[in-house]
């Protein structure tokens, strides 16, 4: 499981470089390869969504192992899962080879892949629900983030294809307001898979303590919330209810509690890092990982004041938002709680590398920069002149950057990952990688 994780790691990664050669002058080697935006796209974004599934429901495996109730049930359940994401990726790579593209921004590229992705995945949710681990005292805040992480996909996944019913291509705003609001509740549900196996990190590390708090299932609440409202922020500008947008608004603001929290979290990593005291790899990519918490959720929630939202949606702001999300806090969040695992499964000779650390984070911070900067600058000609500018008139300097980035993106995750590819392949399949 872990191994194919990384594999949509490096795919996505890849796909995201040669993508990017598209905003500079080498943008005619795509072509000598065959490649075009229109394919690396989706393949960058299918990668990179099923590296945090599959992430995600590597560290749950994990944890599902170590139950009593393991039995032949669950190895039944993950090897199903496995194939059938298996046969849909590569379904999804010979239809974009072939050129047959879904004709939506997300989540869709064919339906024979859809029917795969969505037969494995139920299938596993109800294995896990009929037969999940039984923690001695009150459930842990992680298995609750789990189990409506399987819910929240087996509903809003057949949600975001309802635009193949007739009334809904009749209506293309009824369709544009559904689709927004079936991605809100998917990133909710592969954020709560990422923020379970943080808990669930947590409680290895100290048992009894944060994964059964009462602010723990406080922040689980406002994050289920969200995951079902604050999809209003891209749906301001449609003719629907007010109501709607009042509530979207108001929900998402309740991402402030949050902010305090993480804000409390990156001081007391500034002060571990002020007192001078080595950190391990794992402690560094939850120190980034706090850090990109904190200033993707105050974009967040910038995004989502409607002044504000009229002026920069639709900019590569957004962009940034989501590659911030994405790559700073789902990833190093992901690749800490993975690396532990790497480390307790493989014994010493597992490590995570500082050097790749940094090098990851220089790339993400050169590539969310680089899209708000631009995104900020297309901003003001909106507020000017009432447009906004063609990619043509992006400042010359904005695809060498991207592709700046990318390179040090892709040399962080190789060099982060590559030795646990090695020991796994090395050692066989341990526990996690069921």
């Amino acid at each position: 499981m872990t191994r194919f994780a990384i594999a949509c790691l490096w795919g996505g990664v890849i796909a995201g470089l040669l993508g990017s050669l598209s905003y500079t002058p080498m943008h005619p080697l795509l072509r000598i390869w065959g490649l075009t935006l229109q394919t690396l796209r989706p393949l960058h974004l299918a990668a990179g969504v099923g590296w945090v599934y599959l992430g995600g429901i590597a560290v749950v495996a994990h944890h599902w192992s170590r139950a009593s109730t393991a039995d032949d049930r669950r190895n039944r359940a993950v090897g199903f899962f496995l194939a059938t994401w298996l046969l849909g990726a590569v379904v999804v790579g010979v239809c974009l080879a072939g050129h047959v593209y879904g004709g939506r921004q997300f989540f869709f590229i064919s339906a024979p892949s859809s029917v795969l992705f969505w037969m494995g995945w139920v299938v596993l949710a109800w294995t896990y629900v009929r037969a999940r681990p039984v923690s001695a005292g009150p459930t842990p805040v992680y298995q609750w983030m789990w189990m409506t992480s399987l819910g929240l996909f087996t509903y809003a996944f057949v949600e975001t294809h309802v635009f193949v019913l007739p009334y809904f291509r009749s209506h293309p705003l009824r369709d544009m307001a559904v689709e927004w609001k079936s991605y809100g509740t998917l990133v909710g549900s592969f954020n709560l898979l990422v923020y379970g196996g943080l808990a669930y990190l947590g409680d290895q590390l100290k048992p009894g303590g944060y994964a059964r708090s009462r602010s723990a299932f406080a922040l689980f609440f406002v994050g289920v919330l969200n995951s079902f409202t604050n999809y209003g922020h891209h749906t301001y500008h449609l003719p629907q209810a007010e109501i709607v947008k009042w509530v979207s608004f108001v929900v998402s603001m309740t991402e402030i509690v949050i902010l305090a929290k993480v804000v409390l979290d990156v001081a007391g990593w500034m002060r571990r890092l002020r007192s001078g005291k080595a950190m391990d790899g794992v402690s560094l990519l939850l120190c980034f990982t706090a850090a990109w918490t904190l200033l993707s959720l105050t974009l967040s929630i910038a995004i989502s004041i409607p002044p504000l939202n009229a002026l920069i949606h639709g900019t590569l702001v957004v962009a940034g938002h989501a590659m911030g999300s994405m790559l700073g806090i789902d990833t190093m969040a992901l690749l800490a709680v993975l690396g532990w695992l790497q480390i307790q499964g493989r014994g010493p000779g597992a490590r995570v590398p500082r050097w790749a650390i940094f090098t990851l984070n220089a790339g993400v911070l050169v590539v969310w920069f680089t899209l708000l900067r631009v995104g900020v600058l297309d901003s003001f000609q909106r507020w000017n002149q009432g447009t906004l500018p063609s990619s043509s008139l992006w400042p010359g300097w904005f695809g060498w950057a991207f592709l700046g980035g990318g390179v040090l993106v892709a040399v962080g995750v190789v060099g982060l990952t590559w030795s646990w590819v090695l020991g796994g392949l090395a050692t066989g399949s341990s526990a996690h990688d069921a």
